[in-house]
C-alpha cells in the first residue's frame, strides 16, 4: 500500500494510551499554550478507541496470566546513538527472538486490532526515521520504553512531553526514587508489556531493546533473575552529535513543552553522565556470563564474529541455527550510509570535560572522521 498524500492533524503518541493514563501523565506537568489542541484531539481519540481496548483487556488477561517465558530475557541497553537500533534489529533475526514492535510501542493495549491499525500506521507513518534514514514499519522491532509510556504514568520517556522536567523524570523512573507501590506498579506493567511482546511474536527469547534501562540493572535483575544484559558503546563525540540531532527532530513532533537548544544540549549532556555513571556503578554486581560490553566499532567490523562472541560469553543457544538470518540481514543494510558530522571546538571541548570518564573507561579519541570547526 502506497504512502497517503493526506496529512494527519497533530497527534500525540499517547494516542496509544487510555484516557486515564493521559490524565495521570499530563495533570501534574506544566502544558504549553500551543499544545492544548494536540492533547485535546489525541483524548477525544483515545475515548473513541476505549472499546477495543476493553475488548484487548478480557482477550490477553487469562493469556498473561498463564504465560511463563521460556527463556530469560536479552536486554540490550546503551545510551542513545551507540548503534542499538542496528544490533537490536540484527538480535531480532534470531528465530527464538520475541520483542516489542513498533505497533505495540504505540498501542500497547489494542494488540487485538492490528489488522486495521497496522495498515493505518504503514500508510501515515513516515518510511525512514528523520533523523537518520533508518527504515521505519509497524513489525519492525522497537524500544519497549515507547510501549511502556503508554501503557503506565511511570515511564522515563515522559520526559520527551515535559523536556524541562527531564531531572525529576530520571529521578523517579530510571533511579526509582518513588514509594514502593510505584515500584512494584512499574514491574508489574513491565512484565506484561514482556510477555505481550512474546505473545505477539511467538517468540522465546525476548530481545529488549531500551537505552533507559541501561541505568536500571538493579530493579530488572529483582523481576528477571536470569536475565543477560549486552552494553552496546560508542565513541561519545559521534554518540553527542547524533544524539542531538535525533533529539532536535523527534522534540518538535511530540514534546507539550518547548526546549531552547541550549537547554536540549544541557539535556544531552546531564542524561549521558547520569546514565553511564549509574550503570558503571551497578553492573559490578553482574555476574561476568551475564554481561557483554560490545564496542559499535567491532561490530561494525566484524558483525558476525562479534555476535558469536556475544552468544558464547552470555552462554545463550541457538547461534548456529540464527547466523543465516543475521547474515541475510547484515547483506542487506550494506547500502546504509551514515550521517557525517561536524563540531565546534569549544563544543568538542565541552564534551571532553563532562563525559571524560567515558573516553577514559572504554578507551577512546576524538575520531578523525569528525571536522573540528572554529
Amino acid at each position: 500500500m502506497g504512502k497517503s498524500n493526506f496529512t494527519l492533524p497533530p497527534l500525540s503518541p499517547l494516542i496509544g494510551a487510555s484516557f486515564r493514563n493521559i490524565v495521570r501523565v499530563t495533570w501534574p506537568h506544566h502544558i504549553d499554550l500551543k499544545y492544548y489542541p494536540k492533547v485535546a484531539l489525541t483524548s477525544v481519540l483515545t475515548w473513541l478507541l476505549a472499546p477495543a481496548r476493553l475488548a484487548d483487556h478480557l482477550r490477553f488477561r487469562q493469556l498473561l496470566y498463564d504465560f511463563e517465558m521460556p527463556e530469560p530475557p536479552l536486554f540490550l541497553i546503551g545510551h542513545w546513538r551507540s548503534g542499538t537500533t542496528h544490533l537490536h534489529n540484527v538480535l531480532c533475526q534470531d528465530p527464538r527472538a520475541g520483542y516489542v514492535t513498533t505497533y505495540q510501542s504505540v498501542f500497547p493495549n489494542l494488540m487485538g486490532s492490528q489488522r486495521w491499525l497496522k495498515a493505518f500506521m504503514d500508510r501515515f507513518m513516515p518510511a525512514k526515521r528523520p533523523s537518520d534514514n533508518v527504515v521505519f514499519r509497524a513489525d519492525y522491532p522497537q524500544e519497549d520504553e515507547f510501549a511502556l509510556s503508554n501503557v503506565s504514568p511511570y515511564s522515563y520517556y515522559h520526559f520527551m512531553y515535559f523536556p524541562r522536567e527531564y531531572r525529576l523524570f530520571y529521578q523517579r523512573f530510571v533511579r526509582f526514587q518513588v514509594p514502593e507501590q510505584i515500584r512494584q506498579a512499574w514491574k508489574k506493567d513491565y512484565l506484561k508489556l514482556v510477555k505481550k511482546s512474546l505473545l505477539n511474536t511467538s517468540g522465546r527469547r525476548p530481545v529488549l531493546k531500551n537505552p533507559v534501562n541501561t541505568a536500571r540493572l538493579d530493579i530488572l535483575r529483582e523481576l528477571f533473575p536470569e536475565a543477560r544484559f549486552l552494553y552496546l558503546y560508542r565513541n561519545p563525540v559521534v554518540v553527542f552529535l547524533s544524539t542531538r540531532r535525533f533529539f532536535r527532530a523527534l522534540f518538535p513532533t511530540i514534546q507539550l513543552q518547548k526546549m531552547g537548544d541550549e537547554e536540549l544540549t544541557q539535556l544531552i549532556l546531564d542524561v549521558y553522565e547520569n546514565l553511564l555513571k549509574d550503570y558503571l556503578e551497578q553492573r559490578e554486581a553482574l555476574p561476568p556470563n551475564r554481561l557483554f560490553e560490545l564496542r559499535f566499532e567491532d561490530f561494525e567490523q566484524r558483525p558476525l564474529d562479534e555476535l558469536e562472541r556475544l552468544y558464547a560469553h552470555l552462554e545463550l543457544e541457538g547461534f548456529e541455527d540464527a547466523r543465516p538470518h543475521f547474515k541475510r540481514y547484515l547483506e542487506s543494510q550494506k547500502a546504509y550510509r551514515k550521517n557525517r558530522y561536524t563540531i565546534e571546538r569549544s563544543e568538542l571541548e565541552r564534551v571532553l570535560n563532562r563525559w571524560g570518564f567515558a573516553f577514559e573507561t572504554w578507551n577512546y579519541q576524538p575520531p578523525p572522521e569528525v571536522e573540528v570547526i572554529g
